[in-house]
């Protein structure tokens, strides 16, 4: 992980840290290092949710894409789940980062 001049992470890698836990489904605690503290990546994401800052990025990427890719509107959908991280904190050691 980047620090810049004043000692702080950079922003872009707790966003990353961020990405990466939603696409794994993984625990705070598994979270690489590469992305920052736990603590440190879990203020943040609380600030961002609390400031509205991720619904922005959001709507950033979802206006940037319907210009370039003219989005049909009438024909989106959602999907997901939600499941526990496969053997807890272990999982990550087996088949993980």
């Amino acid at each position: 992980m980047t620090r810049t001049r004043s000692g702080r992470y950079q922003m872009n890698s707790t966003f990353n840290g961020l990405i990466w836990l939603a696409r794994t489904g993984s625990q705070w605690s598994q979270r690489p290092r590469r992305y920052g503290t736990k603590s440190t990546v879990h203020e943040r994401f609380c600030a961002w949710v609390e400031h509205d800052c991720l619904r922005a990025a959001w709507k950033i990427v979802l206006e940037q894409d319907d210009r370039e890719l003219r989005i049909d509107w009438e024909w989106q959908a959602t999907d997901g789940s939600i499941v526990k991280a496969p053997l807890g904190k272990w999982g990550a050691l087996v088949g993980g980062n």
